[in-house]
């Protein structure tokens, strides 16, 4: 029989381990393929046995997304002649040598976006195709390697686990504890080998940002007060932003918040904070840092997204709603902060009392 026709991109892989002041340990490095695919070795793979079939065609890229307005890693197949096949960018963890029995927790984290879906088949003989996932290899205390995986569909055709989502929208994934999450008859994870991102099927195209494993407990976030600006939002006007004011409890200041970890989130559906620097809101303590909301005489963090963004996660209500937007992100140091406020959220032509 003719081998699996394996196609690939050597990368140097060069890791190390940051633990943040909350006691957890982060595992990627280039998570937000800021650095492009440093760090990431890409690889193709589609099944052989075929006179005359080449594979279809492969492709890994970093890209400007507009929604995020960052780096992401984009990844497609084409052509593929309905066979299936993966796209696959993975990072090397064994040379970390971390114990996972001293690992009480471990968790995956990442913005993963499904912009075309064309499965093998049914989803695959045992259903597993996904045109996103994201795998964990770690072996067992024999060596023996095993394997996590959570998948994202389109469809919802798959019997295994997996995330249905909205064609080409980001979608924002926490696993559970992964250590728990593992079929209980496998044995126990002992050292990571390796993390992949990526997709498998006939046709298809995905990205992925900000993507993090990380060890350690699930620390619950700060409680943040949050306070939304505007309190009415009418999905078609003309506004510009939509300002989030973010104060942290007694013993935070509000000037060590990672503007780069803020994101608005509506039902798991999400908007980065804007970071550009031409804005004065973005590179000036004197307007980014406010004291007009929550508790008088506490420095907030003022933060913006863009409206455009923040109304289109909103079209999917019809009507007059009261709308809880939650507030997340980090601080500096690793500390995870979250809060929540409630709108008004009123499609054009509905007329209120005020």
């Amino acid at each position: 029989m003719k081998k699996p026709l394996l196609f690939g991109i050597s990368l140097a892989v060069m890791l190390s381990v940051a633990v943040s002041a909350t006691g957890i340990t982060k595992l990627l490095t280039n998570g937000d393929f800021s650095d492009g695919l440093k760090n990431w070795r890409a690889w193709y793979y589609c099944g052989g046995g075929i006179p005359g079939y080449t594979g279809g065609d492969f492709s890994t890229n970093v890209v400007y997304d507009s929604e995020l307005d960052s780096n992401v890693l984009e990844y497609k197949r084409e052509n593929s002649q309905g066979f299936g096949g993966d796209v696959v960018v993975s990072q090397w963890l064994r040379q970390l040598n971390v114990n996972l029995d001293e690992c009480p927790e471990l968790y995956v984290e990442a913005d993963v976006k499904v912009i075309s879906e064309s499965m093998f088949g049914d989803g695959g003989i045992i259903r597993t195709f996904f045109p996103a996932y994201i795998q964990v290899y770690y072996h067992d205390a024999r060596g023996h390697v095993w394997r996590w995986k959570h998948g994202f569909s389109l469809s919802g055709n798959q019997d295994k686990d997996y995330d249905v989502v909205t064609i080409n929208e980001w979608y924002h994934y926490v696993s559970p504890n992964i250590l728990l999450d593992i079929d209980p008859i496998l044995p126990r994870p002992l050292k990571l080998s390796s993390f992949q991102l990526g997709g498998a099927g006939a046709d298809f195209q995905g990205r992925f940002d900000n993507v993090k494993l990380y060890c350690g407990p699930k620390i619950p976030p700060i409680s943040a007060c949050i306070d939304i600006d505007p309190d009415t939002l009418r999905t078609k006007s003309n506004s510009k932003w939509i300002t989030a004011h973010i104060e942290l409890p007694e013993g935070y200041e509000a000037k060590d918040i990672n503007i780069d970890t803020v994101l608005l989130n509506i039902n798991g559906r999400t908007v980065p904070a804007v970071t550009d620097e031409k804005y004065g809101f973005v590179k000036s303590e004197e307007s980014y840092l406010t004291d007009q909301a929550c508790e008088e005489g506490v420095l907030e963090r003022m933060v913006r997204f863009e409206a455009s963004k923040v109304k289109k996660l909103l079209s999917m209500y019809i009507g007059v709603y009261n709308i809880e937007i939650t507030i997340t992100g980090e601080l500096f140091d690793g500390t995870f902060f979250e809060g929540s406020d409630i709108i008004r959220a009123i499609k054009q032509g509905i007329k209120i009392k005020i």
